[in-house]
């Protein structure tokens, strides 16, 4: 797929996804990085955060887990958190994960990094008890969940395919299922951290 392509229906797949959970296109910003490069243009992602942070004051901020693996998601927490703290706002930190769900007991995780039993096995005990110790904040989203899934189903791309790629990757494909499952359900974790400037 052409990554010119890819940006416009990612960009499309976004603003469906904002219109399932209510939100307005009017209130959503794009910083039109190419897709896997955040980590290598976190500047400009966290020059971008901190002009929106400091027009918007946000009470509470949403952020990838700083332990995913995905050198993206990393970036993401690290130029949310830089510009929470430029901007000297008094802001809750709620950190979510996305790929640490992909391990033992929540899913298998033949396809994970490494060829080795004992690699993945020591993964699944980071990222577990990261999960454990950490993400200690529970969220009952019952009421909401049908919203989450339809935003979910908005993402095509990476929830159901591409027409005229049928060899593209899903997040269905991963761990048989059990990984896209994980997202299913009607309570969401989240690690909790206060950042105040005033300290």
């Amino acid at each position: 797929v052409n990554p010119a392509d890819m940006r416009v229906r990612r960009r499309a797949e976004a603003l469906r996804a904002a219109a399932a959970l209510d939100v307005p296109e009017s209130d959503v910003v794009f910083f039109d990085i190419e897709d896997t490069q955040l980590a290598t243009n976190e500047r400009l992602a966290t020059e971008g955060l901190r002009a929106l942070i400091g027009e918007r004051r946000p009470v509470e901020v949403f952020l990838p887990s700083r332990f995913e693996m995905p050198a993206d998601h990393r970036a993401a927490y690290r130029a949310g958190l830089a510009a929470i703290r430029a901007t000297r706002c008094r802001t809750t930190i709620r950190e979510y994960p996305v790929w640490l769900w992909q391990h033992f007991p929540w899913a298998r995780a033949e396809n994970y990094v490494g060829r080795s039993p004992l690699i993945r096995a020591r993964a699944a005990l980071r990222a577990n008890q990261r999960l454990l110790a950490g993400f200690r904040t529970r969220c009952e989203i019952a009421p909401v969940l049908e919203g989450k899934r339809r935003a979910l189903a908005a993402h095509a791309s990476q929830m159901t395919g591409i027409a005229g790629h049928e060899h593209w990757p899903t997040l269905h494909d991963v761990s048989s299922g059990e990984f896209a499952a994980c997202f299913d359900r009607d309570r969401e974790f989240f690690e909790t951290s206060e950042v105040n400037p005033d300290e």
